[in-house]
């Protein structure tokens, strides 16, 4: 009985592939474990109560994980020309809407880079306060 070697490289692949998500999920969970042990344990360089940092911490991450889609997405509705396609399908105030955001290419300060500036703001705060809470007290690196 042989394999032919389009086949066995087929599986090899498999094999490799589901290897890598176990091992890629095992390292996840351990660390998200090791994050919420740390948290509720009291050992975060950010004072207060354990509840409070985990509700802090859930909440930077899905504002977080919003802004960074946030400016995916406006990054690619920018580059293309919505106001005519939305305005013939009867919605004006959309129209309106983009045309603030969007306004025409020649402008000296757009509103959309004045949004994508406080965005990044936005995004660092977040980022510094899950670095605040994830840190943890008395751990030798």
């Amino acid at each position: 009985y042989s394999f032919s070697s389009a086949s066995s490289r087929d599986m090899f692949h498999r094999v490799v592939t589901t290897i890598q998500v176990l091992v890629s999920t095992g390292f996840g969970v351990f660390s998200f474990v090791v994050l919420m042990v740390g948290v509720s344990g009291g050992f975060s360089v950010l004072d207060g109560p354990a509840a409070v940092k985990m509700l802090l911490l859930f909440l930077a991450w899905a504002v977080l994980a919003v802004n960074e889609g946030f400016q995916v997405a406006v990054l690619r509705i920018h580059s293309m020309d919505l106001q005519a396609d939305i305005r013939s399908k009867g919605f004006p105030r959309a129209a309106a809407i983009h045309e603030l955001v969007f306004p025409a290419k020649s402008e000296e300060n757009p509103p959309m880079k004045r949004m994508l500036i406080g965005q990044s703001f936005f995004v660092v705060l977040c980022s510094f306060t899950i670095a605040n809470i994830t840190t943890f007290k008395g751990f030798v690196h």
